[in-house]
């Protein structure tokens, strides 16, 4: 889905470029727009499952929630592959953007 959001800018994209935009800004706007639904999406999914290991302890005998260390390996996994799913198709579209102009 990322790849997508950035796929539907390519026109702007273009238009950043042709203003004269530079790469960094490009790919920091890329990044941005991109990365604001993961983060929400990340944000809710942590609170769905810190509520859930919560009852999943108490319906059942003997078990314990994921510790903390769990929650910040995931978070950081998500993050990173979600930025990068914003980032290769921005550099693509940048590096196929300069190289025909």
């Amino acid at each position: 889905m990322l790849s997508y959001i950035v796929a539907q800018r390519a026109g702007v994209i273009a238009i950043r470029i042709a203003l004269g935009a530079e790469r960094e800004q490009v790919l920091w706007l890329m990044l941005a727009d991109g990365l604001r639904p993961a983060l929400i999406g990340l944000l809710l999914g942590l609170v769905a499952s810190a509520a859930t290991t919560q009852f999943i302890k108490a319906m059942l005998y003997h078990t314990h929630p994921l510790g903390p260390e769990i929650f910040v390996a995931v978070t950081a996994l998500l993050s990173a592959s979600a930025a990068l799913a914003c980032l290769v198709p921005a550099w693509r579209h940048l590096a196929s953007t300069q190289c025909g102009s």
